[in-house]
Formats: C-alpha cells, sequence, structure tokens
C-alpha cells in the first residue's frame, strides 16, 4: 500500500492526515501514477507499507516534490531550484535546464563552462520565480558543459554532454515532473 501526504512544513516533517491519493503496488513494476497529474506542485511525503518474507510490516517514506515546466515560481521554498530538462544536446536539439528561487529580489550568478574556457556568464535578477534556459551545441564545446549557477553561497551543477551516457545531471533537487 502507498500513501502520498502533502508536506504542511517540511521542516518539521508534518503532514495533513489525509492521503492526497492512495493506493496498491508491486515491487519491481512499473506503476503509472495518473492520480498525481491532478495534484498541485509542491512537496508531498510518499509511505509506502508492504510486508517481507517473513510477513513482517516494513514502512518506507521519503520527500517527493512534483513539479511542473509550466510553474512560474518553483514547487517548493528553496534557495536555488533546478531541474535538469535535457542534458544530451547536439547541434539540432538544444540543452534544456529549468532554474531559480523562491527568494524575493535574489540574484544569480550562471556559467557555462566548457574544457578551461568560460564563454558565457550570466548575472539573473529573480523574485520567486523559475526560468527556462536553453543552450545551443556549439562544435567548440566538444563533449559537454557544465552548467553552474549560484546564489549567495548555494550552488547547483548540472553536465550537458554530446553523447551522454546514463544520468548526467547533478542536482541538489529530487523530484517527479507531472
Amino acid at each position: 500500500v502507498y500513501r502520498l501526504l502533502r508536506y504542511t512544513d517540511v521542516k518539521a516533517d508534518r503532514v495533513d492526515s489525509v492521503a492526497v491519493v492512495q493506493g496498491s503496488f508491486a515491487a519491481n513494476e512499473k506503476m503509472l501514477l495518473a492520480d498525481w497529474q491532478a495534484l498541485p506542485s509542491g512537496a508531498y511525503k510518499l509511505v509506502l507499507q508492504a510486508h517481507d518474507a517473513k510477513g513482517r510490516e516494513v514502512t518506507f517514506s521519503t520527500k517527493v516534490v512534483l513539479f511542473s515546466l509550466r510553474d512560474t515560481r518553483p514547487a517548493e521554498t528553496t534557495d536555488l531550484w533546478y531541474h535538469p530538462v535535457n542534458t544530451e544536446f547536439d547541434a539540432t536539439h538544444p540543452a534544456v535546464f529549468v532554474v531559480g528561487t523562491s527568494h524575493a529580489d535574489a540574484y544569480v550568478l550562471m556559467d557555462v563552462l566548457y574544457g578551461d574556457q568560460k564563454p558565457e556568464s550570466r548575472v539573473l535578477h529573480w523574485s520567486d520565480s523559475v526560468q527556462t534556459f536553453r543552450l545551443p551545441y556549439l562544435e567548440k564545446y566538444g563533449d559537454g558543459v557544465l552548467l553552474r549557477e549560484e546564489r549567495a553561497g548555494v550552488s547547483a551543477e548540472c553536465e550537458a554532454d554530446e553523447e551522454a551516457t546514463g544520468e548526467m545531471a547533478k542536482s541538489k533537487m529530487a523530484g517527479v515532473q507531472r
């Protein structure tokens, strides 16, 4: 059995007492989460309950952040919201990243790095918002680039690779895109 509970206070680990979605699951089987599509963006606690081989109840819980690429602000309060959309890029498909902060009147430094070069650096001004960036592939990038964002000592990095194998993104956020 699984239950998805909306956080009322993430730091204090407080959630609503009534699940917004619940159902059953089978280990190692793909699940369709259609009910989750209608939920608002935000932080939720996923609680899984199952029985082990000896019939004992086992409970596991984890924080899940639901968000949409159409969101105009971070899905939860955060210093730096970061989500890689496309980290594999080539001449016809740009790398795409969503970046933002929930702070008001924040300045964020974004660098694009490749090899020992820094071809682009921007200072961005946000107030509780997110922005989508598209980075077109240039031949000089070779095997890939590193995108780095910093806001008052908080940073996130993501690699974009022309021929990425596996998950190349290093993100401080865990989330489920709806």
